[in-house]
C-alpha cells in the first residue's frame, strides 16, 4: 500500500506543478493581453490622426488643384503613376532630388524662372526650385 500511496502522492505533486504553470501562464497571457490593448489603443489613435490628416490633405488638395492650369495637372497625373506616385522633385544645388543628376546651367535658368514646366531630363519628374533662405532649403 505504501507504494499506491507514494505514486498518488507524486501524481498529485505533479499536478499541483502543472497547476502553478497553468496559472503562471495564465497570468502571462492575461500581461499579454493588457499590453496588446494598451499598442493596439495607440495605433488606433495614431490611425485617427493619420486619418485627420489625410482628410485635410485631399480639402486642401481639393481646394488648390482648380487654381493650376489643366494641362500642369494632366501632366502631373500622366507622371505620377509611372513614379510610384512621386511625380514632383526639388532642385537642391543644381541636382535633381529624385534622380541626383546635375542639372545644366540653362536649364537651371529657365527653372528659376518660373516661366514654363520643366522635367528632369533623366527621370522625367517636374522639377521645381526650392529658394535658400539663410543657407537652409526650404
Amino acid at each position: 500500500m505504501d507504494a499506491l500511496e507514494e505514486k498518488i502522492i507524486t501524481e498529485m505533486l505533479a499536478a499541483d506543478e502543472i497547476e502553478e504553470e497553468i496559472k503562471a501562464a495564465d497570468q502571462k497571457y492575461k500581461e499579454g493581453q493588457v499590453k496588446f490593448l494598451k499598442e493596439k489603443d495607440i495605433l488606433q489613435q495614431k490611425r485617427n490622426e493619420f486619418e485627420e490628416k489625410r482628410k485635410k490633405l485631399i480639402q486642401e488638395k481639393d481646394e488648390l488643384v482648380p487654381k493650376i492650369p489643366s494641362e500642369q495637372v494632366s501632366l502631373y497625373l500622366k507622371i505620377s503613376p509611372k513614379k510610384n506616385g512621386v511625380a514632383l522633385s526639388p532642385v537642391l544645388d543644381d541636382f535633381c532630388s529624385m534622380c541626383h543628376v546635375r542639372i545644366r546651367p540653362q536649364v537651371l535658368n529657365e527653372l528659376k524662372s518660373l516661366e514654363k514646366v520643366i522635367l528632369c531630363e533623366n527621370c522625367g519628374r517636374i522639377l521645381y526650385w526650392l529658394k535658400k533662405e539663410s543657407g537652409h532649403s526650404l
